[in-house]
């Protein structure tokens, strides 16, 4: 409950430097908390943070995100996947198609944003070292500027 209210707390101070928000998403594991906020005519995100678990199941769960996948993943690879997921349902409601999602992951976007074929944009990161954070957004209009990353 408190690194939610932390994250309720960002994504207000986020809103306070973009009054005119009409997309926000918010995320938090452990200790870190993330937000997005974003002010463009017709913007949607959605945003995901995690800490990458070494002993978690990644072939198990792997399989759920990518049903027709047949090959092992490494703890980088999964935790790409993973977020985006995450990050793309916050903004759609929905998950990513396996196709999409195998764009996200090939796309080898560190600190980046990169645009898929169906006009997503991703933007994938580490943070401290132990976590992965996934920006996810479309838009209609031009190109979004991202102002900070907190």
């Amino acid at each position: 409950m408190q690194q939610s209210a932390a994250a309720s707390r960002l994504a207000a101070r986020l809103e306070e430097a973009c009054p005119a928000a009409v997309a926000r998403s918010r995320s938090h594991s452990r200790a870190i908390i993330a937000a997005a906020a974003g002010s463009m005519p017709g913007l949607i995100l959605g945003i995901d943070v995690e800490w990458m678990a070494p002993n978690r199941p990644f072939d198990a769960i792997a399989r759920m995100l990518l049903p027709s996948a047949s090959l092992q993943m490494d703890m980088q690879t999964f935790y790409r996947g993973w977020t985006f997921s995450e990050a793309y349902y916050k903004a759609f409601g929905d998950f990513p198609g396996e196709a999409l999602l195998r764009e996200a992951i090939a796309a080898r976007n560190d600190s980046r944003a990169v645009g898929l074929a169906d006009g997503t944009h991703v933007l994938l990161d580490r943070v401290a070292e132990d976590f992965r954070i996934c920006l996810v957004w479309r838009h209609t209009g031009s190109e979004p500027e991202i102002v900070r990353v907190l």
